[in-house]
């Protein structure tokens, strides 16, 4: 899916065929798609590895680009944060792309961490729970029987996707 939207040559992508996430799928979908175009835009070459961990999945997004100081990690997830803002003139974005991922990420149950790519660029490294969301919801369904309205959450839209489905 994200390959096609993207359609570029550098961009390599690598995803086992067998990993299953509780999803909401646009929002996952998108913060992919926010990570990768960064790469794009900051570098010339993506490579993403989706893999199984240990009760985890592991998404791995690599750039060949400048990538961003360590001391910087924490805050280029924050609202609104440029890193540079004499370098990104050209660039398009107000900096809410990461922190919105971070945010979409946090709500599946995973994390986002920052380091070095083998690229020489930026890594960005997604987990994300194999069953965390089912669990959820389960208790949700079993909390709202107790009262006599029951509530529309939007957490109920959530399922079950192999992480293939987005890439």
């Amino acid at each position: 899916e994200i390959e096609k939207n993207i359609n570029t040559v550098n961009l390599k992508i690598s995803c086992e065929r067998d990993i299953f996430i509780n999803a909401r799928p646009l929002a996952l979908k998108r913060s992919f798609e926010n990570v990768i175009q960064n790469g794009l835009v900051y570098g010339k070459n993506v490579k993403v590895n989706a893999q199984k961990g240990n009760n985890r999945a592991i998404v791995t997004i690599e750039d060949d680009g400048p990538g961003i100081p360590e001391e910087q990690y924490k805050n280029v997830l924050k609202p609104f944060f440029r890193l540079d803002k004499s370098r990104s003139l050209n660039k398009s974005g107000v900096g809410l792309g990461l922190a919105i991922v971070e945010d979409v990420i946090n709500s599946h149950g995973g994390n986002v961490q920052m380091g070095k790519s083998s690229l020489n660029g930026l890594e960005v490294k997604i987990t994300l729970p194999f069953w965390f969301f089912l669990i959820f919801l389960f208790l949700l369904v079993v909390f709202e029987q107790f009262f006599s309205k029951p509530q529309i959450h939007p957490l109920k839209q959530v399922q079950v996707y192999s992480l293939f489905y987005f890439f």
